[in-house]
């Protein structure tokens, strides 16, 4: 089942693994593990991937690849 996660500090998945379904909404930054299987729309001002994404990411000011990042789906940011 999916659901909604909304944060207003810093969202991070450490050394654990992490599994999110539905949307990720943070004011401030989102940063996916490693570790992390996220299958959900993430918009937020910083995202730094580098776990699997699957889905839509809108980064209002920054967003970081960095490997082993692999994330299917359309990336927005500022231009």
């Amino acid at each position: 089942a999916g659901g909604q996660l909304k944060c207003l500090a810093e969202m991070r998945s450490r050394s654990r693994p992490l599994a999110v379904n539905g949307e990720i909404d943070a004011k401030d930054t989102v940063v996916v593990g490693d570790k992390a299987v996220i299958n959900a729309q993430i918009t937020a001002g910083t995202v730094i991937v580098k776990g699997k994404i699957t889905g839509d990411i809108v980064a209002r000011k920054r967003l970081e690849l960095q490997a082993p990042a692999r994330l299917i789906g359309n990336i927005t940011t500022p231009s």
